[in-house]
């Protein structure tokens, strides 16, 4: 009976060592991340720290493409009304007409026999008008009769381009002693008014008119019209 024991005994070790030798085995052979890397094969990079996912069209933070878009679209709009704003006030504009004007006459200095005085007129239009050349002057007595007037031009002009609101000017000046072939005593009978018209226009624009008689059988020298507001 301890004979029999005695080798029941020593089969079951054996049998137990024979199933963990094998068990080993296969451990070894079936798991290769137990495996060593082989020689020349660079190890995987490890990440560290704290990397971020790259961020995702249209999400919070990063303009989407409509976005970009838009944005890149805007500032040529803006650019394209300001050059089209530009270009209709360098265009062509109508002649300044008297129904455009309103007009002020401001005696100046009397001195040497000469009177002067300055015309201006003002655009009340909405829109710019073009003003070239001369005033255009008739003397006026009481009840609007016509007084002797001529108009001589001093001086050559230019275009100007009146804003809405905007001023321009000419100066006038005319004798105040008679004449050698006028009447002793006087020159002609002092106007009350005085018409003005502007270049190439017939619409009359009246103004006061009382610096007494204008001598040399009306002659009136007129500069031609300029820029601005009268300088004295």
């Amino acid at each position: 009976m301890r004979t029999s024991y005695a080798r029941t005994a020593v089969l079951t070790l054996a049998i137990g060592l024979a199933g963990f030798a094998a068990g080993c085995g296969s451990h070894a052979a079936g798991s290769p991340e137990a495996a060593p890397p082989a020689a020349g094969t660079a190890a995987p990079p490890v990440l560290t720290g704290s990397s971020s996912p790259p961020p995702v069209a249209g999400t919070a933070g990063t303009p989407s493409a409509a976005g970009a878009r838009t944005a890149g679209t805007a500032a040529p709009r803006a650019n394209r009304g300001a050059a089209k704003a530009a270009a209709a006030q360098a265009g062509p504009v109508a002649r300044c007409t008297g129904r455009d004007v309103t007009a002020e006459l401001r005696i100046g200095k009397l001195a040497g026999g000469r009177q002067s005085a300055a015309l201006t007129v003002r655009n009340t239009a909405a829109a710019p008008c073009e003003l070239t050349g001369f005033p255009e002057l008739q003397l006026l007595g009481h009840g609007y009769d016509p007084i002797s007037t001529m108009v001589v031009h001093e001086g050559s002009s230019v275009p100007l381009r009146l804003a809405s609101g905007a001023t321009a000017w000419s100066s006038l000046s005319w004798a105040t002693t008679p004449a050698a072939d006028e009447h002793t005593g006087g020159c002609q009978p002092a106007a009350s008014r005085l018409a003005v018209f502007v270049p190439s226009d017939q619409t009359e624009v009246d103004v006061d008119y009382s610096a007494g008689p204008i001598c040399a059988h009306g002659r009136v020298e007129a500069n031609a019209f300029r820029a601005g507001i009268p300088t004295a």
